[in-house]
């Protein structure tokens, strides 16, 4: 068995061998593909040079477009978990959505779900230091559908608290920081209108999160 073996090993080496051989001796005789290998090989060369040096380039930029964050403050002090996912799209804009809800029935804004689209639009930060594209100061327009408390009084001045769907659009601005270990930490000031229950809804707090 282990002679058969070695005679079938030494059989395929010498077909490689010899076919090594005559691809060299085709290569070495023939002008009009030694022209062609030229032809082939310099662009190829090409290619793959520009392709590295674009990678590194934007190597820091490419490999880190996600986030994950929880606005901290108000999970913690309003029992409402808002936690947030973020996509860079460029340099300087990004899309998200942040998904929160309530621990007490209604404490925070009397909210107890809000699912928030958002579009950001940074103003600082790039891909050159220390990796904080899509960094810095931001302007933000949202979307939200919502689920909130809404207290209504009946002829008798009896109230009645009731859990309405709404929805609508608004606005904020903030600052986001992310650290060299793409650890990241933003502000967030802003709002928007609810156009069903003619009311508003916040987008506010401080989220910290990581980057990937």
């Amino acid at each position: 068995m282990v002679l058969w073996v070695k005679a079938l090993f030494l059989l395929i080496s010498k077909k490689q061998l010899y076919l090594q051989i005559q691809i060299k001796n085709i290569f070495n005789n023939n002008q009009i593909l030694s022209k062609m290998k030229k032809i082939i090989i310099i662009p190829f060369l090409l290619l793959t040079a520009s392709i590295l040096f674009a990678q590194e380039q934007n190597a820091s930029f490419f490999n880190k477009k996600n986030e994950v964050k929880i606005n901290l403050p108000i999970s913690i002090f309003a029992e409402f978990i808002d936690v947030s996912y973020e996509r860079v799209l460029k340099e300087d804009i990004s899309v998200g959505s942040s998904l929160g809800f309530s621990l007490n029935d209604g404490g925070y804004f009397g909210l107890n779900f809000q699912v928030a689209p958002y579009f950001r639009w940074f103003f600082g930060g790039n891909s050159k230091s220390a990796n904080k594209y899509a960094a810095g100061f931001f302007v933000e327009a949202n979307s939200s559908i919502l689920s909130k408390n809404i207290k209504r009084y009946n002829d008798n001045g009896v109230s009645n608290t009731d859990a309405e769907l709404g929805a609508g659009i608004g606005v904020g601005i903030g600052w986001k920081y992310v650290s060299k270990n793409n650890w990241c930490a933003e502000i967030l000031f802003g709002g928007g209108r609810d156009f069903i229950n003619d009311g508003g809804y916040p987008r506010i707090g401080l989220s910290i999160g990581k980057r990937f």
